[in-house]
């Protein structure tokens, strides 16, 4: 088995019709991975496809550079892009964000919106995509394959929990929920989540706790 049929084997195919509105149609492909955002027939909707090794990165956008999250996280972006992949972040300058996409290069796609754009906070690596906020979160959340969150504050909280709902898109529509790969920072509020009822425990089995890139990876490419 080839290491592209491996990983789609493991990565398959996805297609799905999200809300929203796109102003332009983008694709980018490497050689283990494919990741296009294009018109949908449906009105209201854009449609996501992406095929092979895509994986959406989320956290703190004030996450200081030469910090351990900061560092990991460029060298998962470094990782995913040498086995042919896609990475995809929320396209600002600075943090988790500036960290994966200046690794990835031509082979990130960076979500931004608007606001980002007029006040010079969008970084310039590899495509850009500008949409609304609530786009982007989907976009960032539950559409790829896999998702990776960071520590980060109330915009990287609002990530983790829209991806969390893609657990149950999963149960409601049919999607496929992504693989969800949390900071260790996040568990013990999940843990109180789960306690008080708000979040179901099954939404947390199938979910990888990390602390630092090793997990990440061994994950990803065993």
């Amino acid at each position: 088995m080839t290491a592209k049929v491996a990983l789609e084997k493991k990565f398959p195919s996805r297609v799905i019709d999200v809300p929203g509105a796109i102003s332009r149609t983008v694709r980018v492909v490497n050689t283990h991975g494919s990741i296009s955002v294009g018109r949908s027939e449906r009105a209201g909707m854009f449609k996501f496809k992406s095929a092979g090794l895509v994986v959406a990165f989320n956290g703190g956008g004030d996450e200081p550079k030469d910090t351990p999250a900061y560092i990991d996280a460029s060298e998962i972006s470094r990782a995913i892009v040498r086995a042919g992949g896609i990475v995809l972040n929320g396209g600002r300058n600075t943090g988790i964000m500036q960290a994966t996409g200046e690794v990835a290069g031509k082979m990130c796609l960076g979500v931004n919106f608007p606001e980002q754009i007029k006040k010079a906070k969008a970084h310039n690596f590899g495509t850009r995509l500008v949409v609304h906020p609530l786009t982007r979160l989907a976009l960032l959340t539950w559409c790829p394959p896999i998702v990776i969150v960071y520590s980060g504050t109330l915009g990287t909280f609002h990530e983790l929990i829209n991806a969390l709902v893609g657990i149950k898109n999963q149960s409601l529509y049919g999607i496929t929920a992504p693989q969800l790969f949390i900071s260790q920072y996040w568990k013990n509020a999940l843990s109180e989540h789960v306690k008080s009822k708000v979040i179901p425990k099954s939404y947390l089995n199938d979910v990888v706790f990390f602390s630092d890139r090793r997990t990440v990876l061994k994950q990803l490419f065993n």
